[in-house]
């Protein structure tokens, strides 16, 4: 049930642009918290695709302050720079996850 309109998402592996069918306007993604006295939230795939393409940019953002840093010992600067691949990674499979989600529902 895709629509005409097509998202133009990066491929986080580096590959260049790559174009995946649109979502539908009313097409969520439903996040489930670990505790189940806690309520579930229903985010628009759009919306969520956008706000993780956000953090990453501003993570490229920060890792290029941090490398340009002369104040950070290097030791700190490798600690920061750990983090932000974890953080990256994570980003990743969740990027990765919609993908999937999207080629295997239509």
């Amino acid at each position: 049930m895709h629509d005409d309109r097509s998202v133009q998402l990066t491929d986080f592996i580096g590959e260049g642009p790559a174009t995946y069918p649109a979502w539908t306007a009313e097409t969520e993604i439903r996040l489930m918290p670990r505790d189940a006295h806690l309520q579930s939230k229903a985010v628009p795939v759009d919306m969520y695709v956008k706000k993780l393409t956000s953090a990453r940019e501003k993570l490229r953002v920060l890792e290029q302050r941090i490398n340009n840093s002369k104040s950070l010992p290097v030791h700190e600067r490798l600690t920061i720079q750990s983090r932000i691949t974890e953080t990256y990674l994570a980003i990743t499979r969740a990027m990765q996850f919609i993908q999937q989600s999207d080629t295997t529902s239509s």
